[in-house]
């Protein structure tokens, strides 16, 4: 009786079709919510208010105010953040 030799990534099938993305439970396979859809929905679904520091819709003083809320909740943040 011949030893088969063991397989390689060339004999599986589907092999000749590129590398394949990492699995991951945390992927369903859906389709991706936009970053603003998912803020809008956390805000009225969980009372959960998240905005970037940065947002274009934010005021001065607004941006002003949410920064010292997160020192003040957080921790002041380190230089260059």
């Amino acid at each position: 009786m011949k030893d088969k030799p063991a397989a390689t990534m060339s004999d599986r099938p589907g092999a000749g079709d590129g590398p394949r993305p990492p699995r991951s439970s945390l992927d369903r396979g859906g389709p991706r919510r936009p970053p603003e859809r998912v803020m809008r929905e956390g805000w009225h679904e969980t009372r959960i208010f998240a905005v970037p520091i940065d947002h274009a819709g934010l005021t001065w003083p607004e941006r002003e105010l949410l920064k010292q809320l997160g020192s003040r909740l957080y921790g002041k943040r380190r230089q260059g953040e």
